[in-house]
C-alpha cells in the first residue's frame, strides 16, 4: 500500500482521514486499531524488515478504509495482505453472526454461493481434458434420473444456463422448503427428476440456473469419484 505524505499524512492510499491530522495522530489511532486487532486474532508478519513507521502507517490506511465496518452491529468482511507471496497482514472487521455475537475473524469460512460456479466449470472442462466425458455428452449419460424430454441436454447447456431447466431454488420453495432449510443433493435431484418438460428447447434461450450447475458437481463427483470440493482442491 502506498503512503503519501501530504497535510500532515492525512491522505492515506488516497482516503482522507480528515480527523486525525499530523503523525502523533496517526500513531495513537495506529495503537488504538492494534488493540481490537489483537483482540480479533489479527496477526502481522513480514517476509523481510520494513521500517516501522512505513508499517505503521500502512495499517492504518488499510483499517481506516473498513473502520465503517468494524464493530460489533455490523456485518463486515475478512481481509488479507499478501505481499512478496506472503500474508503480511490479516483480520476480521465487523460481525460473522449478529444473533450470536461472533466477530469476523482471518479464519472465519464464508458461504461463497455462485463464486463456486466458475470452478465448477472449471473441474468439468478438466474432466473434458483428460477424456472422461465430452461437453456434447446428454446429461442422462451420467444423470440417468432426469426424464427424458425429447431433446437432449448437454453438458455443455447446464454450463451456459441453456438447458431450459427450472431453477432448483423456485421449486424448492414451491414444495415447501425454506431458504436456510437443510437442502441436500438428493432433495435436489428429487425436485430437478420431477420436472415434466423444461422451459423452452435446449440451446433456444438463455435463463440463469442454479440446478444445472448443481447437476453438474453431481456429474463430477459420479465420473471422478469423488466430490466437487475434493476434486477443486486436488486439481486447480
Amino acid at each position: 500500500a502506498g503512503i503519501r505524505e501530504e497535510s500532515g499524512l492525512r491522505e492515506c492510499i488516497g482516503l482522507r482521514v480528515e480527523r486525525y491530522t499530523g503523525l502523533r495522530c496517526c500513531r495513537a489511532y495506529f495503537r488504538a486499531h492494534t488493540r481490537r486487532a489483537r483482540g480479533r486474532g489479527a496477526r502481522v508478519r513480514t517476509r523481510r524488515p520494513l521500517p516501522r513507521r512505513r508499517v505503521q502507517l500502512e495499517l492504518v490506511a488499510i483499517d481506516a478504509i473498513f473502520a465503517e465496518w468494524d464493530c460489533d452491529d455490523s456485518p463486515g468482511c475478512a481481509l488479507a495482505v499478501v505481499r512478496d507471496g506472503q500474508i503480511v497482514y490479516s483480520r476480521g472487521y465487523g460481525m460473522s453472526n449478529l444473533e450470536h455475537g461472533i466477530p469476523i475473524a482471518p479464519n472465519s469460512i464464508f458461504h461463497v454461493a455462485s463464486i463456486s460456479k466458475q470452478f465448477t466449470a472449471m473441474c468439468i472442462a478438466l474432466l473434458v481434458a483428460e477424456g472422461s466425458l465430452s461437453l456434447d455428452d446428454d446429461i442422462r449419460k451420467h444423470v440417468p434420473e432426469i426424464p427424458d424430454y425429447g431433446d437432449t441436454i448437454a453438458i455443455r447447456n447446464l454450463i451456459h444456463h441453456t438447458s431450459g431447466l427450472r431453477d432448483m431454488w423456485d421449486l424448492l420453495r414451491l414444495a415447501g422448503w425454506r431458504y436456510y432449510d437443510l437442502i441436500t443433493e438428493g432433495d435436489m435431484l428429487w425436485v430437478a427428476s420431477r420436472q415434466t418438460a423444461p422451459n423452452f428447447r435446449p440451446g433456444d434461450e438463455y435463463l440463469y440456473s442454479n440446478t444445472g450447475y448443481a447437476l453438474l458437481a453431481l456429474i463430477i463427483r459420479r465420473v471422478s469419484g469423488k466430490s466437487l470440493g475434493e476434486f477443486a482442491e486436488e486439481r486447480i
